[in-house]
């Protein structure tokens, strides 16, 4: 049973690799600008990254921007182009995202509309034309997006456009595409730091996949303790890993059936183990919902989900059905299909 531990795992085995540029040949950091126009006069922009955060940890980014007149501006000291969507709130409330879009070393200016949703912001640097071309022809391919990309890496075995769009596709969880598509990249690619990264993170990402054991995780505990949760340890014959947090209404939507569930299975092996993603500062927030539904079963709190993030968890409600040996036997499983597979096994 392999063991993700935040400060260790994570840390020294991906991250620390990031500090190079695609060359592999260490580098001093790159200054960047990132002027901005946008057709409201107010609000707040929103740098916010694609992938997992570690691909930026050893970068210096500013992340929050007042917008005045109009006018917004970034800026930071990056290693290598990094890729990010663009957000803007209002009153706290977002009135736009923009699509992935490549920051690259120097001064370069991006043009946002808030009419223009989820779609490619109007950015002048080297990488904008080749990101345009490569998100028309994933929008017209007709074998979708991994094997897509699988041949666009092909005949672009060192572009940074398909290694980002590579790192945000895994955002969904691990497919053997995933290996395929690396496996395209040029040898020069591939042993650079940030393809060695990019590595790591697919094989992490095969921990949580379907068949393969469910990785032990480091968490805290609702008494504020570090607490290892190993899944197969539980002695039920099947359990539920439930991620959620305190916010999130189609969450709290489940609970019900999960409770009736538990209440009718739970002698019979069933077991369920809740795990919010709520920072420290909304830990009173954490523990009234488990108050108010009345969620009896383990409740632990994964830190602003940052082991989450690395298991490829990037949308909520999300679960993992667990067999009696840890094993991972469905992902995302709704709760009707979860009530027929128990109808099923423990009648």
């Amino acid at each position: 049973m392999q063991v993700i531990q935040v400060m260790s795992r994570i840390s020294f085995t991906i991250f620390v690799f990031l500090l190079t540029a695609l060359t592999g040949v260490c580098q001093e950091k790159n200054r960047f600008e990132l002027n901005g126009h946008i057709n409201v006069d107010t609000g707040v922009m929103i740098l916010l990254p694609v992938a997992a955060p570690g691909f930026y940890d050893h970068h210096a980014i500013e992340s929050v921007m007042p917008v005045k007149n109009g006018k917004f501006r970034f800026q930071g000291m990056i290693d290598y182009p990094v890729a990010g969507i663009l957000g803007l709130k209002t009153n706290g409330r977002w009135q736009y995202i923009s699509d992935l879009f490549l920051i690259e070393p120097g001064s370069q200016d991006v043009s946002c509309n808030v009419d223009s949703l989820r779609l490619l912001p109007a950015v002048k640097n080297r990488y904008s034309n080749e990101l345009s071309d490569f998100n028309r022809k994933l929008k017209g391919s007709p074998s979708g997006g991994l094997s897509f990309l699988q041949a666009y890496i092909l005949s672009h075995p060192d572009s940074y456009v398909a290694a980002w769009s590579l790192a945000r596709f895994s955002e969904s969880g691990y497919t053997n595409l995933l290996d395929s598509c690396y496996e395209g990249f040029s040898e020069q690619f591939q042993t650079s730091a940030f393809g060695k990264a990019i590595r790591s993170q697919i094989d992490l990402l095969k921990l949580t996949a379907v068949g393969g054991t469910f990785p032990a995780l480091r968490l805290a505990t609702t008494k504020n303790d570090n607490e290892l949760l190993q899944g197969n340890k539980r002695n039920a014959n099947f359990i539920l890993v439930d991620f959620w947090f305190s916010a999130c209404v189609p969450c709290a939507k489940q609970f019900p059936a999960f409770i009736d569930l538990y209440k009718k299975y739970h002698d019979k092996g069933f077991d369920i183990i809740g795990i919010s993603t709520d920072g420290a500062d909304l830990i009173g927030e954490w523990k009234e919902m488990i108050r108010k539904h009345n969620l009896v079963w383990p409740q632990f709190r994964d830190d602003n989900g940052v082991v989450a993030k690395q298991l490829g968890i990037v949308s909520f409600p999300s679960n993992f059905l667990l067999d009696k040996e840890g094993k991972i036997i469905a992902r995302d499983i709704s709760t009707d299909d979860l009530v027929k597979f128990l109808d099923m096994k423990l009648k």
